[in-house]
């Protein structure tokens, strides 16, 4: 039978009204009261009278309800969906479409009803969706609480999101009418001329609206993850203060200077910092954090300051505290450890593993047992709040099944994306030992099968730290596929080499329920690596988590009670072993750190480490270059670049077509995306035509100028492309290849292909042809540069690591500098 796309009925009369199903638990006990109950609410809402209040919700739990009202759904208790109901009635305006009646357009008498085609419904559809997207972020991530955070602090920031908003809202109530004249008048005469002149239908208003919705989401996720970072500076015992813009301070203020304006009592306590350096620097954060907390838990009198510099003209290129003389300085640089300080130094230990093998869960154990020092304690005082990472929990019965997540907010701890770690980023928690002393748990992303780069992101984190005192393996005791374990450690002990023994230690986890024997340890570990084999049994834990994931969630669901047999079991075994645990740790005679000379900064972290640093430094440059020809013709906008994660395994094809788009006067080439692995998923293409990327580059025009005149930003670049041509020297210079290819050099090349492919097409455009010409300069530059660098001698890694850093502190280049490597 052929099929058609055309209309076989319309709409001829829709009905309001209100609908709910509300499902009951029933238990033995309730069931008496369930008849009773139904007949009361039935009766007074047909008489309009109150319902009795002789039925409490404990004796007939409401398990889940659903209406064509969105309001009833919200509901958890019978009284308050009778309440709702009764509201809803009496407003008609409330009620939501309930039946629809359909006319055969055959039999109608008329022909005056004509299809709207489809791709026109479609657009309509999408527009009004896009009205509507920032009131829908806003009901979901905005609540009550933010919202009175926002309010008091961020104000200018939050309401300038939230008209925004009323903007796109009353252009909804505005169009709403207008458009659905204008499909009337299409139906009946089928002419489309009037609709497809119409300007908010255009691909150029909605490409427009849809950057307008992206801006807004960034925005508003923005503001969301500021204000849960103020709600835990003041939970913390801080007063949150913003440096306003017109705040006078000079980009070339010293320290004492900043400390003459900022302090002004006796006992103030001041952490000055900005959102990017808290992004880049979390480890850091958290332990000045603690450290301030504690200076308050030693003199009450202290009063706690977070100076926030991110919505100021002054630049703040690191974490200051004041008044200066109450801190010692921040060393940036490792230092030799002596036995004296030893106690005082941070123990840093790094927890790896497979996905779901139970790293984050071990994290929240271990906080719970620094707080309960006594077994019969941990009913009575454990709290979900004492949580220092949320999980997930699924909820599973006959009628329904859903994911929740227990614990504190965090948008580190995702789990939307299925067969990929809740873990998004490397993070570390700081809990105080006695002695003064302090234990750092970093949290790592679980590795997967598909995905290589996971160890590579995590050794690239390590290699910024001072000290690693211990590594941590966790595997599930149910653990059957160990592939990624032997991919995974292999990369380990090629950066660590033979030392890596002395400080390693495994974790296996879910041990109650499981009889992990010896024999079967040495299997697991047998299957890893045979060099593991050697490593000291001291080093093996059996950990169980159950009993604080049983607590939690029948916390979570209201249900109170005393712990069975088997949570005091996994509770005792859990807590001897972190007594164990630390003990080892603390007397372990090899603790002297897996050091810098140890690996920290070998070629096999550092090779990769200045290859990803290729694309966002180019693209920046290349940014910086239109917005310098944007200010040089006298134009008061700029363009602003973003660079989006993007999941592991992609690449872009340089031999694939890309499209292009036109960003303000600039006309902009895009990456062809594709997921890559071994080979492309996307195309054919030969596999060296691809250039693995982590992030996908957005571009946003901007109605704020460009802050930084020519001369300014000259030298920044000058800097960054001598510092590339240095790096690239060296990794030539190393290379195992017999031919190896200059990586930078041949993204300029791209990059410059890329303008001249603009101006064949746009043969006219001088902002493009401008910056072909400086992309051409920029070119010879580097390769006077390289030359110069074929006579250096590097002395060591140190001299690589400095140069990298260079780069990345520069203060221009690091306020763009997103991208998550």
């Amino acid at each position: 039978m052929k099929s058609t796309n055309e209309s076989t009925h319309f709409i001829k009369e829709i009905f309001h009204g209100i609908e709910f199903l509300i499902l009951l638990r029933v238990n033995r006990d309730s069931k008496k009261f369930i008849d009773p109950l139904l007949d009361d609410f039935c009766q007074s809402l047909n008489k309009n009278t109150k319902l009795s209040n002789k039925y409490s919700n404990d004796q007939i739990p409401l398990f889940s309800i659903y209406s064509n009202i969105p309001l009833l759904t919200e509901k958890r208790t019978i009284q308050q969906i009778y309440d709702s109901v009764q509201e809803i009635e009496s407003n008609v305006g409330h009620h939501w479409p309930l039946t629809y009646i359909l006319h055969p357009i055959e039999t109608s008498k008329s022909n005056l009803y004509y299809p709207i085609r489809l791709e026109i419904s479609l657009k309509i559809e999408e527009y009004f969706q896009r009205l509507l997207f920032g009131k829908k972020m806003f009901k979901t991530l905005i609540t009550s609480k933010t919202t009175e955070i926002l309010e008091c602090y961020l104000p200018e920031q939050f309401n300038l999101q939230k008209e925004k908003v009323s903007s796109l809202k009353k252009e909804f109530d505005e169009k709403r009418m207008e458009i659905g004249k204008l499909i009337l008048e299409v139906r009946r005469t089928n002419a489309y001329e009037q609709i497809n002149h119409y300007e908010i239908l255009s691909e150029k208003y909605q490409t427009n609206l849809k950057r307008q919705n992206e801006d807004l989401s960034f925005h508003i996720t923005t503001l969301k993850q500021k204000s849960d970072f103020i709600n835990q500076l003041t939970q913390r015992g801080f007063q949150y203060v913003k440096i306003e813009k017109h705040f006078q301070f000079q980009q070339r203020e010293t320290d004492q200077s900043l400390e003459k304006q900022l302090v002004k009592e006796e006992f103030q306590r001041i952490l000055c910092s900005n959102d990017f350096l808290n992004e880049t620097n979390w480890t850091k954060l958290n332990d000045l954090l603690n450290e301030f907390n504690e200076m308050k838990k030693k003199d009450n009198r202290i009063k706690l300051f977070y100076i926030d510099f991110t919505y100021s003209t002054f630049q703040l290129n690191e974490m200051k505290r004041f008044p200066l003389n109450s801190f010692k300085p921040i060393l940036s640089q490792p230092r030799a450890i002596s036995q004296s300080n030893r106690r005082e130094e941070i123990l840093h230990i790094l927890f790896l593993g497979k996905i779901h093998s139970g790293k984050s869960m071990l994290i929240n154990t271990f906080a719970d047992f620094l707080k309960s020092k006594k077994r019969r304690e941990i009913q009575k005082n454990f709290s979900i709040n004492n949580l220092v990472i949320p999980f997930f929990h699924l909820i599973e019965n006959e009628f329904e099944e859903r994911q929740i997540q227990i614990g504190p907010k965090d948008s580190n701890e995702n789990s939307d994306k299925k067969g990929q770690s809740f873990t998004q980023q490397c993070r570390s928690y700081s809990f105080h030992l006695e002695n003064n002393q302090q234990v750092s748990l970093i949290d790592t992303p679980g590795f997967a099968e598909h995905d290589e780069k996971v160890m590579q992101n995590i050794l690239s984190v390590v290699n910024r730290l001072t000290h690693i005192n211990a590594i941590c393996l966790i595997i599930d005791s149910n653990e059957k596929d160990f592939n990624c374990y032997q991919r995974s450690f292999a990369q380990l002990f090629n950066y660590f080499q033979e030392n890596i023994l002395q400080n390693f230690f495994i974790c296996f986890t879910k041990c109650l329920s499981n009889n992990l024997d010896e024999r079967r340890q040495q299997s697991i570990i047998k299957s890893i690596s045979p060099k593991l084999q050697s490593i000291n049994r001291e080093n093996l834990f059996q950990f169980d988590s159950s009993y604080l994931i049983q607590s939690t969630i029948q916390q979570y669901l209201g249900k109170f009670g005393f712990p069975n047999a088997s949570s005091e079991q996994s509770q005792s075994m859990t807590f001897e072993q972190w007594k164990r645990f630390l003990s080892q740790i603390r007397n372990n005679t090899n603790q002297r750190y897996l050091a810098h000379h140890q690996g920290l900064q070998n070629q096999q972290i550092l090779r990769p480490e200045i290859r990803r640093l290729i694309r966002p430094i180019f693209e920046i440059i290349r940014n910086l270059l239109r917005n310098q020809i944007l200010f040089q013709f006298s134009l008061s906008y700029s363009i602003e670049i973003r660079f989006k994660p993007l999941d592991f395994n992609c690449a872009t094809c340089h031999s694939c077509h890309r499209k292009s788009k036109q960003i303000g006067p600039f006309w902009i080439v895009f990456d062809s995306t594709h997921q890559f692995s071994n080979k492309c998923g996307t195309c054919s293409c030969p596999p060296n035509q691809h250039i693995p990327i982590s992030s996908y580059l957005e571009y946003y025009p901007s109605d704020k100028p460009f802050k930084y005149i020519p001369s300014v930003i000259q030298s920044p670049i000058e800097n960054l492309v001598r510092e590339s041509a240095y790096l690239s020297n060296w990794l030539m210079r190393t290379s195992q290849q017999q031919n190896p290819e200059d990586l930078f050099c041949l993204y300029l090349e791209r990059m410059i292909k890329d303008e001249h492919y603009v101006l064949e097409k746009k043969p006219y455009n001088k902002f493009n042809a401008k910056l072909y010409d400086l992309l051409i300069i920029l070119r010879d530059q580097y390769i006077q540069h390289y030359g110069k660098a074929n006579t250096h001698e590097w002395k060591d890694l140190d001299d690589i690591q400095n140069r990298i850093d260079k780069i990345r502190n520069d203060p221009i280049l690091s306020e763009q500098f997103h991208e998550n490597n």
